[in-house]
C-alpha cells in the first residue's frame, strides 16, 4: 500500500524504491509469493491484483509506471479497499497462503486515525496481518497502533537512507507462517481529541531515573524473557507524569546505548522502544565497562539525569560470570559512591556469587532470581517486589571483594593435547556433513576435506575408540561412507581424498535428515551408549527445503546428537545458530574465509572439552612479556563526509596489519569520537590481528562536533587502565586519525595531550586532507618527523602505515608544553576543507553481466573472476559502484548499483547468484542493463562513467546482429563495454560487441587458467579503466556482407604442420563433394525417366464428373499429384461442353 498523500514526489519515489527492492528480495517467480499493490490518498486505487503478474520484473515495471497523486490521507478507506477488493479468490488470493499488508507511509497522521484502527482490526479479524514502514515520521502513534504487534516484527522506521536496507532485510526475515490474532486498538475519548497531547504537569521535586541494562550475550530465548521482564517493570512505572524516566543499555561484547533518560516521555513510547531492542549474540559479557558507561554517559544532565531524582540501575543477566568479575564489582562500588544503587535480576542461574556482590544490599530487596520455566507469574511477582520496595532512601556504598593477587599476570590457555578427541569422550561416533554446493568451489572443498583429516589426525580409529562417517550435499545428498565402512585411519583419509565436489544448490535439510535418520543407525555402525557428534560445514543459507532445515537439526538434537556448526563467510548466522546445539556461543564457529579453517579444530576441541572453572577466578603462573606496546586507535567521526571516515578505517586496518598482534607484542584498543566518545574495543579484547581488522570494519560513521579534548581524556583515564587490559611493562601510544583542521577547542585539546604525556602516553597524529595543520602539529608528541603524518592522496593510506609502524620504538618522549590561548593574539579559525576539493565528483558505475547459458563450472569461474574485479575496485569510498545482471533466456537483475556499499557485501551477493541455464540472449541483457540499471533511481550517478563488463562462454548469442545493435545503443547512451570471453573458439561476436580498441576492451581466458592468470587479466581491465568515454561506433548490420570468420585467417607465424593438415582436409573435401554431385545427377536422371513414362501412359486421361462435383475434383487432383503433377491447382478445367471436363496435357507441370 503506497501512501500518495506524502508531502513530496521524491519521498513517494523513495517508497517505490523500497517496494521494488523488497519485491526483488522475496521474488514471485517460484510462486511462493504473490504481490499486488495499490495507491491511496483522498481515494484508494487498486493498481495491480495478486494474480496479474507471475514474474518480478513485470511487476516492477508496473510499479515504476505508478505516478505520484497527492491528496488527503484516507487510510481507513484504503485498508477496507484492500480487504474487500484485493484479498479475493477471483483476484488471486489463495486459501492456503498467509495474507499480509505492507503499508508504506510518510505522514504522521491520516484523516482519522481511529477509523484506521477499526479498519486494521477488521483486517486482523479476517486473518490479515499488517506491516507498517514509516518514512521520516515525527510521531509514530498511528503506525504503532495500525501495525500488528509485536512492533519489533511488524513496524519499521526509515529515518535516513542507511535504514532502508536494514529495514528491508529485517522485514523479509521476519515473515513466517504464524498468523497474529486480532488486537484491540485505542478509541477516542471525550477528554482527548488529538493524537498527541501536551501535559501541563509541573516538574516534580522527587522521582526515579532508571537505566535498564540487558545482557545480550545469552540465548535468544532468554533475551526474549528479559524483554518481557523489562516491559512488565516499565508498565508499573508512572512515566507519563514524570515520576520515572527510563533509559536502556544493551551490552555483551560491546556496549550499545539504546536510548537516554530524556529520549521518551510516555510509557507507550518506552514500551515500543523496548520491543525494538534487537538481540545481538556475543561470546563475552563485559558488565564492567557497561556499568562504567552507564555511570559516565547516561547519568548526566545532558542525557536526562535529574538532580532531585534517585538513580537506579536494573541489571538483567543470565551469565553466572562476566568477563572480569573483580572489575564488575569495582564498577558497582564506584556506582554506589556516585549514589547509584543497583538491582540485579538473574535468569536461570545456578551460581549467584557474582550478582550477589554486584547488587546493592540488602539482597532481599536488590537481588532477584527468575526461572523462565515459571512463566509470566514469576516475572509479575518479581517486578511487583521491586516496585513495592523502591523508596527514596539511597543505600550507602559498600566495599566489594578485591583480587588477592598484586602482580600483573596474563591469562593463558593450555594447548589442547593432540589426543584430546579421545580424552574428551573415550569413545565417540562422529559424522561430518559437508556443503558441496556451487558457491563452495573445488579448491575450497579441498580445504574442507583437509580440515576433516586434520581434525582426525590424533583420533584412535584403529583401536575402535572413534568411528567416522561422512555425508556431502548440494542439490542431492551423497553418503560418502558410513560409520562402519572403515576401521583404519589410512582408509578414512584415502576415502576423504577421493570425495568429489558435486556442485548444485544448498539442500542442508536433506543433508541433516540423512545424517540422523540413515547414518546414526545400528546397521550403519552407530554404537549404543557412545556419544554421537555431528560437525556440519557450510558457506551458505539453505535455498532448497529451507523451511525444514532447523526442524531437521532439532530432531537430530532430540535424538541426543550433539551438533557443531561451522559457518564460512556467512553474513547471517541465524540458520547455523538454529542448527547447532545450544548454546550457540559454544557450538557455532564463524570464519570469514575457507583459509581460516586452519586451527579451528582446536577451538572445537576446547568447546567440546570445557575446563571447569572455580567460582572465583584464579590467576595463572605464566610469565608475562616484559616488553610490548598498548596502542589505542582514536578515530575522528566528526568529518563531514563518510568516505573520509571509511579511509580512516582503511588506514587503521593497514596499520594493524603491520603490527605484531598475534604474539601479544601489541595490544589494540578502538575509540571513535565526535560530540561524544565511544569505546569499541578495550586493549584485552583481541587475541588475533584478524579480530582487530574485522572490528575496525564494523565501526559506524557518527558525525557531530569534534570534541578532541574529551576523547583524549577518556582514552587516558579509561582505556589505559589495568582492568581494561593495560600492561604495566608496555609502552602506551595513541594514534589519532582526523580529517578536520580544528576541533571544538584546540587549546583544551592541547591541555589533554599534555595530561596524556604526564601519564607516559605518547601521541601520533594522522591528518586526512588537512588545509591548516596547526592543531595536528601541536597535539602530537614531537619530533613531528616521527609522530605526525599527512594523508594527501589515496596511495598514502597504504604507504604511511608502514612508515608509522617502523617508527615505533621503546623511547618514551617526555611531556612537551603546547601553546596557551592569549588575549592579544588568537589564531584565526580556518574553514573546514570541503570534501569536494579532496574527493572530486568522479567515479565509475560498473554493471557485471554474467552469461548463465554456459556449463556450471564456467559460470562458477565467471563468479570468481567477477569477485577478483571487485577486489580491485575502490567501493567503500564510493569511487566505484557495482551492479550485477545474470542472463540466459531471460535477463535477471541480481542487485542494483546502490544496493551494496562494501566489497564484502558485493562479493557475498555475487556468490549468491545461482546458475540458471537457457538460451544466450545477449541483446536482451545489454538492453535491460541500459534501460533498467543505469538509472538514477537504481544508483546511477550523473558524474560517473558507465561501464558494462560482460562475461560469456558462448561463441555466438541467440542473434548476433541484435546483440551488436544493443551494444551500439549502449555506446550511444555513454556506456562502454568490456567483454571477457571464456573458452571461445570464435571471437567474431565479442570483437564487435566490445567497445574499441579491442586490446583494451576485449579479454580472453579459459577454465584452465591459473589464479595468477585470472588475477593478471582482471588487473589488465583495472589498469585500463580511466575517465575517457570512448565514442559511439557503428556495428555490422544484417544487410551487409556477413562478417569474415577470423578464425580461418592464417597468420605469418602459423605452424607449417597446421597448414599442411588444412591442405589435406581441403583435398578430401573436394573429392567428397564431387562424388556427392555425381550420385545426385544419376538419381535425378532415373527419376525423370520414370515420370516421363507415367505421363505418356495417362496423357489422354478423361474425367467425366460434373463441374460442381467438388469431391471428384479433389480426388482427381490427388491422383494427378501422385503421377507427378507439381501443382494440381494450376491444372486447367474446361467447361465448354456438358460431357465433362478434361485435362489438357500441355498444362501439366512436371
Amino acid at each position: 500500500m503506497f501512501d500518495s498523500s506524502v508531502s513530496s514526489q521524491s519521498l513517494f519515489e523513495e517508497m517505490k524504491n523500497f517496494a521494488i527492492q523488497l519485491t526483488r528480495k522475496v521474488g514471485i517467480d517460484n510462486g511462493e509469493y504473490r504481490i499486488g499493490f495499490m495507491r491511496y490518498s483522498t481515494d484508494a486505487e487498486t493498481l495491480t491484483q495478486l494474480n496479474k503478474f507471475a514474474k518480478a520484473d513485470d511487476l516492477i515495471v508496473d510499479m515504476l509506471r505508478m505516478n505520484y497523486r497527492p491528496g488527503e490521507s484516507n487510510l481507513q478507506n484504503a485498508l477496507d479497499t484492500v480487504i474487500l477488493n484485493m484479498f479475493r479468490e477471483d483476484y488471486g488470493d489463495r486459501d492456503f497462503a498467509r495474507n499480509l499488508i505492507v503499508l508504506l507511509t510518510g505522514v504522521d497522521q491520516s484523516s482519522n486515525p481511529y477509523d484506521a484502527f477499526r479498519a486494521a482490526e477488521r483486517a486482523e479479524s479476517l486473518g490479515i496481518n499488517l506491516y507498517t514502514v514509516g518514512f521520516y515520521l515525527n510521531n509514530t502513534f498511528e503506525i504503532d497502533e495500525v501495525s500488528t504487534h509485536p512492533l519489533y516484527t511488524f513496524q519499521y522506521l526509515i529515518n535516513n537512507r542507511g535504514d532502508t536496507r536494514r529495514a528491508m532485510n529485517d522485514l523479509t526475515k521476519s515473515i513466517d507462517e504464524n498468523i497474529q490474532p486480532r488486537r484491540e486498538r485505542p478509541y477516542p475519548t471525550t477528554t482527548t481529541t488529538t493524537t498527541t497531547t501536551t501535559t501541563s504537569t509541573p516538574p516534580r521535586d522527587s522521582g526515579y531515573d532508571v537505566v535498564i541494562m540487558m545482557d545480550s550475550s545469552i540465548l535468544r530465548k532468554t533475551f526474549g524473557a528479559m524483554k518481557k521482564y523489562a516491559r512488565t517493570l516499565i508498565n508499573k512505572f508512572n512515566i507519563d507524569n514524570k515520576q520515572y524516566t527510563v533509559g536502556l543499555m544493551r551490552y555483551g561484547e560491546s556496549n550499545d546505548k539504546q536510548w537516554d533518560l530524556n529520549d521518551y516521555t510516555s510509557k507507550r513510547d518506552v514500551l515500543s522502544a523496548v520491543d525494538r531492542v534487537a538481540y545481538r549474540q556475543g561470546k563475552s559479557s563485559d558488565a564492567a565497562s557497561a556499568i562504567r558507561m552507564v555511570r559516565r554517559r547516561m547519568f548526566n544532565d545532558r542525557n536526562g539525569d535529574r538532580d532531585f531524582a534517585r538513580n537506579l540501575i536494573v541489571l538483567l543477566t543470565a551469565n553466572e560470570r562476566s568477563d572480569d568479575i573483580y572489575a564488575t564489582w569495582n564498577e558497582a562500588e564506584e556506582a554506589e559512591k556516585e549514589n547509584i544503587n543497583l538491582y540485579t535480576v538473574g535468569f536461570d542461574m545456578n551460581d549467584t556469587t557474582e550478582i550477589d556482590e554486584t547488587s546493592t544490599h540488602p539482597l532481599y530487596i536488590y537481588r532477584h532470581l527468575i526461572n523462565t520455566e515459571g512463566g509470566d507469574d514469576v516475572i509479575d511477582s518479581s517486578t511487583g517486589d521491586i516496585l513495592g520496595l523502591i523508596d527514596e532512601d539511597v543505600e550507602p556504598p559498600r566495599p566489594r571483594p578485591k583480587s588477592t593477587t598484586t602482580t600483573t599476570t596474563t591469562t593463558t590457555t593450555t594447548p589442547m593435547p593432540t589426543t584430546v578427541i579421545n580424552q574428551c569422550f573415550g569413545q565417540v561416533d562422529v559424522i561430518f556433513v559437508l556443503d558441496s554446493s556451487t558457491s563452495v568451489g573445488n579448491d575450497n572443498y579441498d580445504k574442507m576435506k583437509d580440515f576433516v583429516k586434520k581434525f582426525l589426525h590424533a583420533a584412535n580409529i584403529e583401536g575402535g575408540e572413534v568411528r567416522v562417517g561422512l555425508v556431502s550435499y548440494s542439490t542431492k545428498v551423497t553418503v560418502e561412507f558410513q560409520l562402519n565402512s572403515y576401521t583404519t585411519k589410512a582408509d578414512v583419509f584415502a576415502a576423504v581424498d577421493n570425495i568429489l565436489w558435486r556442485y548444485g544448490s544448498t539442500n542442508t535439510a536433506d543433508g541433516l535428515q540423512t545424517m540422523h535418520k540413515d547414518m546414526f543407525t545400528a546397521g550403519n555402525g552407530d554404537r549404543p551408549g557412545v556419544p554421537n557428534i555431528c560437525i556440519i560445514m557450510t558457506d551458505g543459507v539453505s535455498n532448497i527445503n529451507y523451511r525444514r532445515t532447523i526442524p531437521e537439526a532439532k530432531e537430530a538434537r532430540e535424538k541426543g546428537i550433539h551438533i557443531y556448526a561451522i559457518g564460512i563467510a556467512l553474513k547471517d548466522l541465524k540458520e547455523v545458530n538454529g542448527i547447532a546445539s545450544e548454546p550457540a556461543s559454544l557450538n557455532v564457529f564463524a570464519v570469514n574465509t575457507f583459509d581460516e579453517l586452519e586451527g579451528l579444530d582446536n577451538k572445537i576441541f576446547e568447546s567440546s572439552c570445557p575446563v571447569r572453572s572455580t567460582p572465583i577466578p584464579t590467576t595463572t603462573t605464566s610469565k608475562p612479556r616484559d616488553t610490548g606496546y598498548d596502542v589505542v586507535f582514536l578515530l575522528d567521526s566528526s568529518v563531514n563526509d563518510r568516505r573520509v571516515f571509511n579511509q580512516m578505517k582503511d588506514f587503521a586496518q593497514n596499520l594493524a596489519g603491520n603490527l605484531s598482534i598475534d604474539d601479544k607484542e601489541y595490544r589494540i584498543g578502538l575509540v571513535r569520537y565526535s560530540t561524544a566518545s565511544d569505546t569499541f574495543a578495550h586493549l584485552q579484547d583481541f587475541d588475533t590481528k584478524r579480530e582487530v581488522i574485522d572490528r575496525i570494519q564494523e565501526i559506524p560513521y557518527q558525525p557531530g562536533e569534534s570534541n578532541l579534548q574529551d576523547a583524549i581524556d577518556i582514552v587516558s583515564l579509561d582505556n589505559f587502565q589495568e582492568y581494561n587490559g593495560d600492561r604495566d611493562f608496555a609502552r602506551n601510544l595513541i594514534v589519532l586519525l582526523t580529517g578536520v583542521d580544528q576541533s571544538s577547542n584546540p587549546y583544551d585539546a592541547f591541555r589533554a595531550a599534555e595530561r596524556a604525556e604526564d601519564d607516559g602516553i605518547n601521541i601520533y597524529t594522522v591528518g586526512f586532507y588537512i588545509n591548516d595543520t596547526f592543531e595536528v602539529d601541536e597535539v602530537p608528541t614531537h619530533p613531528l618527523s616521527t609522530y605526525r603524518y599527512l594523508v594527501k592522496r589515496r596511495g598514502d593510506i597504504k604507504s604511511i602505515p608502514r612508515k608509522l609502524a617502523n617508527s615505533i620504538d621503546d623511547v618514551l618522549r617526555p611531556r612537551r608544553n603546547r601553546p596557551v590561548r592569549t588575549t592579544t593574539t588568537t589564531r584565526p579559525i580556518t574553514a573546514v576543507m570541503s570534501i569536494a576539493s579532496t574527493l572530486p565528483e568522479s567515479g565509475y558505475d560498473v554493471v557485471l553481466v554474467l552469461d548463465s547459458s554456459v556449463p556450471p563450472p564456467t559460470y562458477q569461474l565467471m563468479k570468481e573472476y567477477a569477485k577478483k574485479l571487485v577486489d580491485g575496485f575502490n567501493v567503500e569510498d564510493q569511487e566505484y559502484r557495482v551492479g550485477l545482471m545474470r542472463y540466459s533466456t531471460d535477463a535477471d537483475v541480481q542487485f542494483d548499483l546502490d544496493e551494496y556499499s562494501t566489497k564484502d557485501d558485493i562479493k557475498f551477493a555475487i556468490d549468491k547468484s545461482l546458475y540458471n541455464p537457457g538460451e544466450t540472449d545477449t541483446a536482451k541483457a545489454i538492453n535491460s542493463v541500459r534501460e533498467n540499471m543505469f538509472r538514477e533511481t537504481h544508483g546511477d550517478r550523473d558524474f560517473a562513467r558507465n561501464l558494462i563488463v560482460l562475461l560469456t562462454g558462448q561463441d555466438q548469442s541467440k542473434d548476433t546482429y541484435k546483440s551488436w545493435a544493443a551494444a551500439e545503443k549502449a555506446e550511444a547512451a555513454g556506456i562502454n563495454l568490456f567483454t571477457v570471453g571464456i573458452n571461445l573458439n570464435d571471437t567474431t561476436e565479442i570483437d564487435e560487441l566490445s567497445t574499441h580498441p579491442i586490446q583494451k576492451y576485449r579479454h580472453l581466458i579459459n577454465t584452465y587458467s591459473s589464479p595468477a592468470e585470472l588475477n593478471r587479466t582482471a588487473n589488465n581491465i583495472l589498469d585500463l579503466i580511466d575517465d575517457q568515454v570512448e565514442p559511439e561506433r557503428p556495428r555490422p548490420k544484417p544487410t551487409t556482407k556477413p562478417p569474415i570468420d577470423r578464425t580461418s585467417e592464417v597468420s605469418d607465424d602459423t605452424p607449417t604442420e597446421l597448414i599442411a593438415a588444412g591442405s589435406v582436409f581441403l583435398v578430401v573435401g573436394i573429392i567428397c563433394i564431387g562424388v556427392a554431385l555425381f550420385l545426385l545427377y544419376k538419381t535425378r536422371q532415373q527419376k525423370t525417366k520414370m515420370k516421363e513414362t507415367l505421363r505418356k501412359r495417362h496423357a489422354s486421361l478423361h474425367v467425366p464428373p460434373s463441374v460442381n462435383d467438388v469431391d471428384s475434383v479433389k480426388r482427381k487432383n490427388e491422383y494427378q499429384q501422385s503421377i507427378g503433377v507439381a501443382n494440381p491447382a494450376e491444372v486447367e478445367l474446361s467447361v465448354e461442353n456438358q460431357e465433362g471436363p478434361y485435362i489438357t496435357p500441355n498444362t501439366m507441370q512436371i
